[in-house]
C-alpha cells in the first residue's frame, strides 16, 4: 500500500459490517477512477469462516484490493494515518471506533446514512445511501477524484473527534 493512495476499511468480517458491499462497489470503478487507489481490508473473521472465504475470493478477481487480515498497535495506527481516506458500509452499527479512529487521524470518512454513523461524523464526513453499490461506487469516485476535499474532511473530521470524543473529556 502506498501513503496516500489506499481507502482504509477496518472491521470484523461479518456481514453487517458491509465489506462485500464496498468490496463490489471498488471492484466496479474503472482504471481511471480509480487514479492508482487500492482498497484495504483490514480485520477477521468472527465465527464467519465462510464470510470470509467469500470476501477473499472476491479480492483475488482484482489485484487493487489487499486484505491485510487482523491488525492492531503501531501498524494499525500507521493504516491510518496514510489512509487516502477510510469507508465504513455497515449496514447495523451503534458507535464505531473505527470511524472515530480514522476521524481521530485526520482521514475523511465516508459512511453509510444510518442515523449512528451520521451522529458520529456530524458534519465532518461523507454519507452514502446505506446498501446502495451505486451510491458508494459514486461516492469513492467522487472523494478519489478530490484531493481538497479529502483534506477538507479529514481537518474538520480530527478538530470534530477533539472537540467530541476524548476519552478524558468523556470520563469527566
Amino acid at each position: 500500500l502506498s501513503s496516500g493512495k489506499y481507502i482504509l476499511f477496518v472491521a470484523r468480517l461479518v456481514p453487517h459490517k458491509g465489506a462485500h458491499l464496498l468490496m463490489g462497489a471498488f471492484s466496479e470503478l474503472t482504471h481511471r477512477q480509480r487514479r492508482g487507489f487500492e482498497l484495504a481490508i483490514v480485520g477477521g473473521g468472527s465465527f464467519t469462516d465462510r464470510y470470509v472465504q467469500a470476501l477473499e475470493q472476491m479480492a483475488e478477481g482484482d489485484r487493487g484490493i489487499v486484505m491485510t487480515g487482523p491488525m492492531h498497535g503501531k501498524m494499525l495506527t500507521s493504516l491510518y494515518e496514510h489512509a487516502g481516506f477510510m469507508t465504513h458500509p455497515s449496514s447495523s452499527e451503534g458507535l464505531s471506533l473505527s470511524i472515530l479512529e480514522g476521524m481521530a487521524a485526520g482521514r475523511a470518512v465516508l459512511v453509510s446514512d444510518l442515523p449512528e454513523n451520521i451522529e458520529a461524523i456530524d458534519e465532518a464526513g461523507a454519507t452514502f445511501r446505506n446498501g446502495s453499490i451505486t451510491d458508494l461506487k459514486r461516492k469513492l469516485a467522487t472523494l478519489i477524484a478530490n484531493p481538497a476535499r479529502r483534506a477538507e474532511l479529514g481537518e474538520a473530521a480530527r478538530a470534530h473527534v477533539h472537540r467530541h470524543y476524548l476519552w478524558d473529556d468523556i470520563a469527566e
